[in-house]
């Protein structure tokens, strides 16, 4: 996978082997606000549906990954996927220790469309 920039617009290009069809499928997604953020987001998700076996691609899959999908999970998921892949240690300490201590006791239970700039004021 990959998060790509193409004509303004935040993308995930994506390709896996379809066990069902028996072939490599491959797409570029555009993410749902346009921001690298989003598009690591929508990442995470997409590499989650196709670990357990969905079709990431039927629309009726996506949109119940994202309802189901709260902070704690996903902030998890974040870091085993992204932060101890791609950061140097001093790094994956300070990330572990602001979820640990701010961000999971805070918004553990919000879901992942709940949090917006008014939840994150507060």
């Amino acid at each position: 996978m990959a998060i790509r920039k193409i004509k303004g617009g935040w993308r995930v290009d994506i390709s896996y082997f379809d066990e069902k069809k028996k072939e490599k499928i491959r797409k570029r997604i555009k993410s749902p606000d346009n921001s690298k953020n989003g598009a690591r987001t929508l990442e995470i998700q997409l590499l989650e549906m196709i670990r357990v076996g969905k079709n990431p691609f039927d629309k009726e899959n996506r949109d119940e990954t994202k309802n189901e999908l709260i902070f704690k999970i996903f902030s998890e998921e974040f870091f085993q996927t992204y932060v101890l892949v791609k950061n140097k240690h001093s790094e994956i300490i300070g990330k572990r220790c602001m979820l640990d201590r701010h961000l999971v006791p805070f918004f553990g239970n919000f879901t992942l469309e709940n949090i917006n700039p008014k939840s994150i004021d507060r």
